[in-house]
């Protein structure tokens, strides 16, 4: 189906979907979850590999199953997400040619099971163990006002990313998460994960769950502090113990040596500004990473952005940012390659919530030196997102 007819389609069936609430009666028997569309359509007007618009969409189904209200035992949750993805090429890989990648939500093409996995409760919710296909970023990582931004780093800093080999979208792994509450102020994070998800072009519907010792296990931990009722600041580090090809050193044939053993730092921090304590409200976000430069591409990042939630009259729940983020190559990459330093991407974006299922996006970007290489032009990207709840 083409893509604007698969919207007006969706568009024209929503409100009946939706009208009674749960017309499925899910809830009686322990779950709940949602059904959703977003697309968008993304153009590069001018730098980068060529000019030249691209439409990706996602149909997703998130469901939940509460053990207790199923009638099972106290304390525990099932949970299941899948989603469908089409699109008419790739504005990063085709068009635009960063490094950080302009969208979060380009994926392969096709149905793929995403997340499955258990979560027990204990000590009145003050400590939380998971395990299953678990998406990474869905606790480590993460920074809450940078949730508004379509590209990719202000979601998961690519000296992360790019680096660890995580578990996250479009391929989630196998992996365990404990979540330890320890006091009012502070939370432990730890998580061990499969430490290669795989390819998701080649593995296209399923995970495969593929421990081995060139995999290696990616380890993290992170602490979390509440420094003020609107402040929570993030220190993480983690480690993957598979083989990583070094940049710099190989051997008497001048084959480059294998190493174990790849590992990184990094901080986030989430800060309300300002509110007037009714509707309007300013809120910012930091990011920070470091990774060492001999066995990754992105030895440092910075990223940083502001978000402005309330401002337009008569639109309450609308929101406006802006924010900016810095990929450094590392030295040893560019000692072997001709890649410039780093790579800068900026995105003004705005988001409008029409109604309480659907909401719109328009979004811009300006991409400096796009993914570092000599010669590239900056890109401009201009385009609008959407979602639709509908269900």
């Amino acid at each position: 189906m083409k893509p604007h007819l698969l919207v007006f389609t969706l568009l024209t069936l929503a409100p009946a979907v939706n009208a009674e609430g749960d017309p499925l009666k899910l809830k009686y028997i322990g779950i709940t979850g949602e059904l959703s569309y977003t697309g968008e359509w993304l153009s590069n007007t001018r730098g980068g590999l060529k000019t030249g618009t691209a439409y990706d969409g996602s149909l997703d189904l998130a469901l939940t199953l509460d053990t207790r209200g199923a009638g099972l035992w106290d304390n525990g949750a099932f949970f299941l997400s899948a989603f469908e993805h089409h699109d008419n090429g790739k504005l990063t890989a085709d068009y635009a040619g960063d490094l950080q990648t302009v969208s979060n939500l380009e994926a392969p093409r096709g149905f793929r099971v995403y997340e499955l996995w258990y979560e027990h409760r204990f000590f009145n919710d003050r400590l939380s163990a998971l395990a299953g296909l678990h998406d990474f970023n869905a606790d480590f990582n993460v920074t809450e006002n940078g949730q508004l931004f379509l590209n990719s780093s202000f979601g998961i800093a690519p000296d992360l990313s790019a680096n660890a080999r995580p578990s996250i979208y479009p391929m989630a792994s196998f992996g365990t998460r404990l979540i330890w509450k320890l006091t009012d102020q502070f939370t432990l994070l730890s998580g061990v994960y499969d430490g290669n998800p795989g390819d998701p072009d080649t593995e296209r519907h399923f995970s495969k769950i593929n421990f081995s010792s060139s995999n290696g296990t990616l380890i993290a931990n992170e602490i979390q502090w509440q420094a003020f009722e609107k402040t929570i600041i993030k220190a993480g580090q983690w480690i993957n113990t598979g083989v990583f090809t070094d940049l710099i050193d190989t051997d008497s044939e001048d084959t480059p040596l294998n190493r174990r053993n790849n590992y990184g730092y990094y901080l986030v921090m989430d800060h309300q500004l300002w509110s007037d304590g009714v509707q309007k409200d300013i809120a910012g976000f930091v990011q920070a990473g470091w990774a060492p430069d001999h066995l990754n591409e992105v030895d440092y990042y910075t990223g940083a952005g502001l978000v402005f939630s309330g401002f337009v009259p008569g639109r309450n729940s609308d929101s406006f940012g802006i924010a900016a983020g810095r990929a450094s190559i590392s030295d040893a990459l560019r000692s072997v390659s001709a890649r410039d330093h780093a790579e800068t991407s900026l995105e003004l974006t705005y988001q409008a919530r029409i109604s309480e299922r659907l909401s719109l996006q328009p979004d811009l970007q300006y991409i400096i030196n796009p993914g570092a290489e000599p010669g590239r032009k900056n890109a401009l990207i201009a385009g609008m997102r959407f979602n639709i709840v509908l269900y």
